[in-house]
């Protein structure tokens, strides 16, 4: 189990933003006490509706319990994920317009063969 405290600690969020959430129905919690505690399965019932949020439960501080380092880490494998789409959104684009040339290409042969039959007329 984990606290409201904790939770918004690990997701960089102030902690009315977890209480908002077990209010609306998005994260189940119980209540020991004064306290609410979520518990694991629903933590990662929350992270299957909002999976931007999974990345910071990824983050581990090192044995020396370095966060910077750990952060550090997450950065650089994030930045070769971003690289990765960049790459493809790149391909991706080249075959829009690869597809949007022939689709042009068609127009054309098109017009020029009604514009052939309309002078064969």
């Amino acid at each position: 189990m984990i606290s409201v405290q904790e939770l918004a600690t690990r997701f960089c969020v102030n902690p009315e933003t977890v209480r908002r959430w077990i209010r609306n129905g998005d994260l189940q919690a119980e209540v020991q006490g004064q306290r609410h505690l979520i518990p694991e399965r629903s933590l990662h019932a929350f992270l299957e509706k909002h999976p931007k949020y999974k990345c910071f439960l990824e983050i581990e501080t090192n044995e020396n319990g370095n966060i910077y380092f750990a952060l550090t880490s997450r950065i650089a494998a994030l930045e070769v994920m971003a690289d990765s789409l960049k790459d493809q959104q790149m391909f991706i684009r080249s075959e829009i317009q690869n597809l949007k040339r022939i689709m042009f290409q068609m127009e054309q042969n098109k017009l020029l063969s009604r514009c052939e039959k309309g002078e064969r007329s």
